[in-house]
């Protein structure tokens, strides 16, 4: 009882923390034109609409949610933060048009806003439709070529539609970008798994590896590949090493276990 008052009152700080705070920049509007709040311009009472969605949200109360944020764009209408929330709320609510729509409606206005198109795609990526979010992410990337988020989901719109080859070039156009991006360099390192160009995905692996060394699925896949190719010390050997850091880990400690099974290590 104590905890769920404790998280309560956490979360209505919070909630009102932001009614003070939050700005949703909208350079249609002059400062002349927008009240203050504690030194901060903000549209009238759109931040108060805000908070409530927050904290309805994160109460689980979608509904309530969704009519605060709607009411908060209602007074801010040019927000693509706000877009983009309640667009993310209608999609937890399972209301994956109405998601789609609210974005498309805006974008009718600021086509070359990336923050709702980005969000858009990510609506489609849902509905299951690759290709339209394929052609989404590459209308931001269009206009912000190094547009690394748009570039990373680009690769898992395409990877989820079956295109290997073009999920490789998205992700190999982030590691020219950012060579250090870890997540770019293990999902490159399953495309080439999936292709069966094993030595490319073991080379991928390790250096996904080398920038996290405790990235657990990374290890994994790793191990999974050696045992696949019967190379099963160099499995044996990745596992007791994670173990020796991460004793807790239970998926690494089972599979350990199924190789010394096999191996008739009893």
């Amino acid at each position: 009882m104590a905890n769920k008052y404790n998280k309560t009152c956490a979360v209505l700080i919070f909630a009102l923390s932001l009614t003070g705070c939050v700005i949703f920049v909208n350079e249609g509007i002059g400062k002349d034109e927008m009240p203050q709040r504690n030194g901060f311009f903000v549209p009238s009472s759109s931040s108060y609409h805000y908070s409530m969605g927050v904290l309805y949200a994160l109460d689980g109360d979608l509904d309530s949610a969704v009519r605060e944020f709607r009411e908060a764009a209602r007074l801010d209408p040019r927000s693509p933060y706000l877009i983009s929330e309640l667009a993310g709320v209608y999609l937890e609510k399972g209301e994956t048009d109405k998601a789609r729509d609210l974005c498309m409606e805006y974008l009718k206005n600021d086509p070359d806003n990336a923050l709702v198109r980005l969000t858009l795609a990510g609506v489609l990526r849902q509905a299951k439709n690759f290709k339209g979010a394929a052609r989404e992410y590459l209308r931001v990337i269009q206009s912000e070529p190094e547009n690394i988020t748009a570039l990373f989901y680009l690769g898992i719109a395409y990877g989820e539609s079956g295109n290997l080859p073009a999920a490789r070039e998205a992700y190999e156009k982030i590691i020219s970008l950012k060579p250090d991006h870890v997540m770019a360099s293990y999902y490159l390192a399953r495309i080439h798994l999936n292709m069966k160009n094993q030595r490319e995905a073991e080379e991928w692996l390790k250096r996904t590896i080398s920038l996290v060394p405790s990235f657990e699925s990374a290890l994994l896949e790793l191990a999974l590949l050696y045992e696949r190719q019967e190379r099963n010390d160099d499995a044996i050997g990745i596992y007791r090493k994670h173990l020796d850091d991460h004793p807790e880990s239970p998926k690494v400690r089972l599979r350990l276990a199924e190789v010394y099974l096999r191996e008739k290590r009893f």
